[in-house]
């Protein structure tokens, strides 16, 4: 059964491989051919499928980690200006990128330290 995210289901067609997006009621959402597919042996006339979770970002930024972390935006500002959470500063050629980037893995050594009461 699809997650609430939709699931992508990867199959080989005639025209080579097909990614099609199920959503979160397992209703086809859209299909495309994905570049290379006729080397990965769509001549074979082999029907394959594969059911592949979506990526997760590894940063996310102010309003994913505030509903990753479950609190409001605002908390998060304040936890970051207090130094307990930790942005990520991604240079650019002219300084840096000012959207404000937190690291998945980060936040969950954080949620594990304050679980454990340290």
């Amino acid at each position: 059964m699809p997650n609430s995210q939709g699931v992508f289901r990867y199959h080989l067609g005639s025209g080579g491989l097909i990614a099609a997006c199920l959503g979160p009621r397992g209703h086809n959402e859209g299909t495309s051919a994905l570049p290379g597919a006729d080397r990965i042996g769509a001549t074979t006339g082999m029907r394959a499928s594969l059911i592949m979770p979506p990526v997760l970002p590894r940063l996310l930024d102010l309003d994913g980690t505030a509903a990753y972390l479950g609190v409001s935006p605002w908390t998060v500002r304040d936890l970051e200006a207090a130094g307990i959470l930790s942005r990520v500063r991604i240079p650019l050629p002219n300084g840096e990128l000012r959207k404000l980037l937190f690291d998945r893995q980060e936040l969950d050594h954080l949620v594990r330290l304050w679980k454990d009461g340290a």
